[in-house]
């Protein structure tokens, strides 16, 4: 019995001390002076920055709202694609009816598409 309670109490010390362990993430504005000057962005890319959130960490709600809103723009042909060069026709028809999040839209296209919309999100201004 007393063995056990020992665990019990090893184990409440432990989890005590992973907790405090455990850096806590700094959340960072991203870097638009370098975004700026990527002149082709996925939609995954695109819908984070434009909800402040650096690519490559996770999705926030309100950026997953906005990637399915640039996702609907560009089946509707509302927001074109950045063809890849190697690309036939048939390829640009077949991504632009059931783009992804790797799906690429340019600099220009995406902001004339937002401001269509009354935004202008930081990471597309001038």
């Amino acid at each position: 019995m007393i063995a056990g309670i020992a665990l019990f109490v090893a184990q409440l010390v432990l989890a005590h001390l992973t907790k405090k362990a455990v850096p806590a993430q700094i959340s960072r504005k991203p870097n638009y002076a370098a975004w700026k000057l990527v002149n082709t962005l996925n939609v995954s890319n695109a819908s984070r920055l434009w909800c402040d959130i650096e690519p490559g960490h996770p999705y926030s709600q309100e950026s997953m709202a906005w990637a399915a809103a640039m996702l609907d723009a560009i089946r509707s042909g509302a927001l074109p694609i950045s063809a890849k060069p190697h690309a036939t026709k048939e390829m640009i028809a077949r991504e632009q009816a059931n783009p992804g999040w790797n799906t690429e839209v340019t600099r220009d296209a995406l902001r004339a598409w937002a401001l269509k919309h009354g935004h202008c999100p930081t990471f597309l201004r001038e």
